[in-house]
């Protein structure tokens, strides 16, 4: 399993998910948080105010707890404790940006902005028509412009409510900013980007393709890694994107996989020279992929 001490991960075994204490409660808090953001956003839909001061005592808290669980990407993939996907989706961005303001070594302080920030940073949602926004095929052009607008209402809605920081505000304007300017609503480029608007974006569209939705299936987390990888430089802050997907694969060592050729292997050691090739075990036999071009890992097994 992967234990925590001071926000650093190490590799200890290789053992699968258990259930143990810890676990319980992680999940527990990941019901609470799920069971809030539903809350939430009927709340602001009634009355246009955040409750800023209440989510920083009371969810903030839990995010942080819930961020600390050992094989979370496995389980946000398999076991969302909401089946709304907005709940899940918003949920997941929550967490994952946590994690990675972490990984980054960002001060307290900034970690729980960017908590807060990935929380609300689609909160102008409750501004968009619900047709639009539970519609389960693909929009049109018209429908797509009214959506963009949700970065300005959630601005506007957390600089007017008490206690509402700018960077969270800004946050929710620039979330969909991408760093070669091809972007919403302004088309921003790396260097006008703030540095948790980076972040959020990374979590929010590594949890968009690892999420199931009416219209498409769940990509699996193997091939989500890579395709974020191949598709990062021009649309993601690479320094921040290359630090997630290398923790995220140091993660994955001790897991069973499939490759190319159907065998069954376990990985063994990341090579950070080549992320996709690690080393592996097929039964006896330690196997540098590095010098196999030939497999390939396909994806994990369940």
């Amino acid at each position: 399993m992967i234990e925590k001490n001071s926000h650093v991960f190490s590799i200890t075994s290789h053992n699968s998910l258990e259930e143990t204490p810890y676990i319980d409660e992680s999940r527990e808090s990941l019901v609470e948080i799920s069971q809030y953001i539903n809350h939430l956003y009927k709340t602001v839909k009634e009355t246009d105010q955040i409750p800023i001061k209440e989510i920083e005592q009371y969810i903030i808290p839990l995010i942080s707890k819930a961020s600390t669980f050992p094989h979370l990407f496995q389980f946000f993939h398999h076991d969302y404790p909401s089946t709304e996907y907005i709940c899940r989706h918003n949920l997941g961005v929550t967490i994952v940006s946590t994690i990675i303001a972490k990984w980054l070594d960002l001060s307290l302080r900034d970690i729980e902005r960017v908590a807060m920030s990935a929380l609300l940073r689609d909160i102008g949602n409750v501004k968009i028509p619900s047709t639009i926004l539970n519609k389960p095929g693909k929009l049109t052009k018209t429908e797509f412009e009214i959506l963009k607008e949700h970065t300005i209402f959630g601005q506007q809605l957390i600089s007017q409510s008490e206690g509402g920081y700018e960077d969270i505000a800004i946050v929710a304007l620039q979330h969909h900013e991408r760093e070669g300017g091809q972007g919403y609503p302004f088309g921003l480029r790396s260097e006008q980007i703030h540095l948790f608007s980076k972040i959020v974006a990374i979590a929010d569209i590594f949890m968009a393709m690892l999420s199931k939705r009416s219209y498409k299936e769940a990509n699996p987390l193997f091939q989500v890694i890579k395709q974020m990888h191949h598709e990062m430089y021009g649309k993601l802050a690479p320094d921040i994107a290359i630090i997630f997907l290398r923790r995220i694969l140091d993660l994955l060592t001790g897991q069973k996989v499939i490759l190319s050729d159907g065998q069954t292997a376990k990985i063994i050691m990341i090579n950070k020279y080549h992320l996709f090739k690690p080393l592996i075990q097929i039964g006896e036999e330690i196997i540098d992929l590095s010098i196999h071009p030939e497999l390939e890992i396909e994806r994990l097994m369940d």
